[in-house]
């Protein structure tokens, strides 16, 4: 619903949509998300997705496509299916919530609303409705070489994404997680828990100066 409500504020040009919960960390990020835009620019596309390979992909929005030549370097996929949260995944792409789009899936999230009645409206739906009626989606892939994905949406996520930031901005490079313990966070930073966020605890960053 929160997407469909931007649409007052849009004015009917082409958007970057980057759910909160999670964050991009390495030194082509920035590439890879400028690619996405001429991208969905240069193929007229309605959609660009990012995504990547994860060994199970029940959680996530999944998708289905075909190789496409790389873009900028990047390697690409053709779009045919996407499937939140599905039982039995086909495929093991999966989508990363950061996305560039046309402002047909406003059209597309309000056809949903209109006809379906969905209790909860979901960006899949939009996209699903678009590749349901000839609308086209790419997709860019996030690998190891371009940087990683790290979900922020649990206070335990947001401790690692904040220590993997931290050893990243001291000179390490992504790359496969560490061995042991994730490491301490310094420097005069300080990380706790406190107050309430739905049910669970919500992490709270304080500088002691």
């Amino acid at each position: 619903d929160a997407v469909l409500r931007a649409r007052r504020t849009n004015g009917g040009e082409p958007f970057f949509l980057h759910a909160g919960d999670g964050v991009i960390l390495g030194g082509r990020a920035a590439g890879i998300l400028g690619a996405m835009g001429r991208l969905r620019t240069q193929e007229r596309l309605d959609g660009v997705l990012l995504v990547r390979r994860v060994a199970d992909p029940r959680r996530y929005g999944v998708i289905e496509g075909v190789a496409r030549p790389p873009f900028e370097g990047f390697r690409r996929l053709e779009v045919r299916a996407m499937v939140e949260k599905p039982d039995r995944p086909r495929s093991h792409w999966a989508a990363t919530a950061v996305y560039a789009f046309a402002p047909s899936l406003f059209e597309a999230l309000a056809a949903v609303r209109r006809h379906r009645h969905p209790a909860e409206l979901e960006v899949t739906d939009g996209v699903r409705h678009l590749l349901e009626h000839n609308g086209r989606i790419q997709a860019l892939i996030l690998d190891r070489r371009v940087g990683e994905w790290r979900s922020v949406g649990s206070p335990d996520g947001f401790r690692k994404a904040l220590a993997r930031s931290h050893r990243i901005a001291r000179g390490h490079p992504p790359g496969p997680p560490l061995a042991g313990p994730t490491p301490k966070i310094s420097g005069g930073i300080r990380l706790r828990y406190g107050g309430r966020y739905g049910d669970g605890r919500r992490p709270i960053v304080r500088d002691p100066a």
